[in-house]
């Protein structure tokens, strides 16, 4: 059995990167799709301008497709590749938040899986890309580092839940209801490390506002 077990995170390790090799080659085949994509790219592209526009103001998801797109280029398929990247570790983050409720390997394996192949996600970034596969991340991880900060009395995991937090919220703004629900419940848990994750997403909220322009993302939030 623990040999078998040594060989479960290699498993679902090649398992991801045969599924986000899939979607970037046919993604690149495909090229983009959905409503809002050349929207993101253009966006994003103004991002470390002296005039970065924010009619949707999602400053986390042009900040990542901007740091993409200067490795691989102004590419048709650069979102297709950052979203297939966000299904790849979202399948190591999930499998790592298996481990919280379960030492048997074989159920880890299998519901990381299920999420690895979920159809709904893959058809999410292949045909459409929707930017869910990148939300993801940000609330698998932010779970993780939650579950972590619990366990352990280490502020490193506190803060830590607390950028997810923040990064999650500015990828698209409706996670927040999430990511507030999920804080406000663990306030009644442990009110001191509730609260620091929550003060580390106003302040870096507070001080990407400014990056933009503080009156100016209110208005444009509002």
């Amino acid at each position: 059995m623990r040999i078998f077990q040594k060989f479960t995170f290699p498993i679902v390790l090649i398992s991801l990167i045969f599924v986000c090799y899939s979607l970037i080659i046919n993604g690149m085949i495909v090229g983009q799709g959905g409503h809002d994509t050349f929207q993101y790219i253009e966006f994003s592209s103004l991002l470390f301008t002296e005039n970065p526009y924010v009619y949707f103001y999602r400053p986390a998801l042009y900040f990542f497709i901007n740091i993409l797109n200067l490795f691989i280029g102004w590419k048709p398929y650069s979102l297709t590749v950052l979203l297939a990247l966000s299904n790849f570790f979202s399948g190591i983050i999930f499998y790592l938040i298996t481990s919280f409720f379960s030492k048997n390997f074989v159920l880890r394996v299998v519901f990381s899986f299920v999420l690895i192949f979920s159809l709904y996600i893959t058809k999410a970034v292949h045909h459409s890309n929707y930017v869910f596969a990148l939300e993801l991340v940000f609330i698998l991880g932010f779970v993780y580092f939650l579950l972590k900060a619990h366990k352990k009395n280490n502020l490193f995991f506190v803060i830590m839940a607390g950028i997810m937090m923040f990064v999650g919220t500015h990828v698209h703004e409706d996670k927040f209801i999430f990511f507030f629900i999920f804080c406000f419940l663990y306030f009644f848990i442990n009110k001191k490390k509730s609260i620091q994750i929550f003060s580390t997403f106003l302040i870096l909220t507070f001080f990407v506002a400014l990056y933009f322009g503080f009156f100016q993302v209110i208005n444009n939030v509002i």
